[in-house]
């Protein structure tokens, strides 16, 4: 036969108080959701293509002297890539009476036909002071009196040209 103690009703509420209350213990409701967020890209700084080499003593007929130096970079906190540079000679000192067609910039990529004469291939990413040579300049000798060049100063433009977007 079945005694009913104050332990037995004890042990049965405590046990249907867990049976009772264990759904919402453990019951939750889900729910997924989305969000969103963006990012942005930076920009980069022009750079400068800058000559160090000092190239003196030109004259009609003379060999090619080189032209070297370094890019300065020091705007971008990290490196851009350049494709090639080009450089022309823009005119002298004297102005017309000494023209640039009287010097020529010519580099080590002659032999490239999808170079042009007045340009080198650099095809690398470069950093604050990357050193960059192999163009040369030369005095052209004309079938003309080229007194008017003596003691003039010679000026080159470089650009450096990134890779064109496709």
């Amino acid at each position: 036969m079945f005694k009913l103690t104050k332990k037995k009703v004890g042990i049965g509420v405590a046990v249907g108080a867990v049976a009772i209350a264990a759904p919402f213990a453990y019951s939750y409701w889900t729910q997924g959701g989305t969000g969103t967020g963006e990012a942005s890209t930076g920009t980069t700084a022009a750079i400068e293509v800058d000559q160090t080499s000092v190239v003196e003593g030109l004259y009609p007929g003379g060999p090619r002297v080189e032209l070297s130096g370094v890019f300065l970079n020091p705007d971008n906190e990290f490196p851009v890539y350049v494709e090639r540079v080009t450089a022309d000679v823009t005119g002298t000192s004297a102005g017309e009476d000494c023209a640039a067609g009287n010097f020529t910039i010519t580099s080590d990529n002659d032999d490239d036909p999808t170079n042009d004469d007045n340009e080198i291939t650099i095809q690398d990413e470069i950093d604050d002071q990357t050193a960059w040579g192999g163009l040369y300049i030369q005095m052209e000798n004309l079938d003309e009196n080229q007194d008017l060049c003596k003691d003039v100063t010679v000026n080159i433009s470089y650009e450096a040209h990134a890779l064109a977007a496709e």
